[in-house]
């Protein structure tokens, strides 16, 4: 008997393996890679612009990059000035945001699926406005969900709190 065929296979089983990366706790990037991100994020908002004679602003479905943000969650700016930020947020299912702070005021539409804001449930077509200087519990789909969000201008706080 060789010593390959008396020891199992090492690999975990398919099963265990999902179960182990679910239950991992999502965490944010080091404020190095925060900040590598929204400046990548940022130079790709500028290279899709499309600005018409007019002056406004489009910017279709199929342009723009999705940077992922965490497991499952990926954000899609759309535009950036001195004091307001809007973007689109993905969320797969299962996935989920920690709980935070916000430094200003964010406005959030839910365009699809549903999501959980904190307590709040809300699905396709629900406004929500998290206010300044309160917390935010953690915000997390089952099915998952787009979302418009618009206002604070930094990442913020998305320490547990």
């Amino acid at each position: 008997m060789t010593r390959r065929s008396r020891h199992p296979d090492p690999m975990l089983a398919p099963p265990v393996i999902e179960a182990l990366l679910e239950a991992q706790t999502p965490g944010l990037p080091p404020p190095e890679r925060m900040r590598a991100l929204r400046q990548r994020v940022l130079d790709s908002v500028v290279a899709e612009q499309r600005v018409d004679t007019a002056g406004h602003l489009t910017i279709r479905g199929v342009e723009g990059i999705w940077i992922p943000l965490l497991p499952g969650i990926s954000m899609k700016l759309l535009r950036e000035d001195a004091s307001t930020r809007s973007y689109l947020l993905r969320m797969a299912p299962g996935s989920s945001l920690p709980a935070h702070n916000h430094i200003d005021e964010e406005e959030c539409m839910v365009l699809e699926g549903e999501v959980r804001l904190g307590d709040v449930h809300a699905q396709a077509g629900d406004y929500h406005l998290a206010r300044s200087g309160l917390p935010h519990g953690s915000v997390s789909t089952l099915s998952g969900c787009l979302l418009f969000l618009r206002g604070q201008k930094h990442y913020g706080d998305l320490r547990a709190g």
